[in-house]
């Protein structure tokens, strides 16, 4: 991992800017399903039907947030955008209580596992998983042994069954 992050550069304010813009997006949709999406109701089930939960971002939330973006330094180039997509999600999410006084708008419903989301959550839900499977491959990668002799390159070391000396 070292050799593939040693040449990246911290999070600076390109990445910022990506996130913010990717953070008004999202904040459009959400404006353009809240003027046009039914209330969701018992008449009015889905698969698009308006819904408001005023949740007030949490500070284990920002924390996790602010961690998600720090970590993107670290990670391939794959995992670093997802680590973005994530950030600007949850900014979406953070700022909706401040537009929408009724709290956070929810509109995609799923009739299982039974939620409710919009399209930050979603976005935030598809690149958490991209970035657990990239942890996890590089995990996976650096657990595995070079060789049974554990020179690495074509090398032997003394006493090793392979060896031919």
């Amino acid at each position: 991992m070292f050799g593939r992050t040693d040449s990246r550069l911290p999070i600076g304010p390109v990445e910022l800017a990506v996130c913010f813009c990717i953070a008004i997006e999202c904040l459009l949709i959400n404006a353009l399903v809240v003027a046009h999406a039914p209330a969701l109701s018992l008449d009015s089930l889905g698969p698009v039907a308006l819904a408001y939960h005023g949740k007030e971002p949490r500070p284990l939330g920002v924390a996790v947030v602010i961690v998600v973006l720090l970590l993107g330094s670290f990670l391939p180039r794959g995992a670093r955008v997802a680590s973005l997509v994530f950030v600007g999600g949850a900014m979406a999410n953070f700022a909706s209580p401040l537009i929408w006084s009724r709290g956070i708008p929810d509109y995609l419903v799923l009739g299982w596992p039974d939620v409710i989301l919009n399209v930050p959550d979603v976005l935030m839900i598809v690149t958490g998983v991209v970035i657990a499977a990239s942890i996890g491959s590089e995990l996976v990668r650096r657990a595995r042994p070079f060789d049974a002799c554990g020179g690495g390159q074509g090398q032997t070391s003394r006493g090793c069954p392979c060896s031919t000396k």
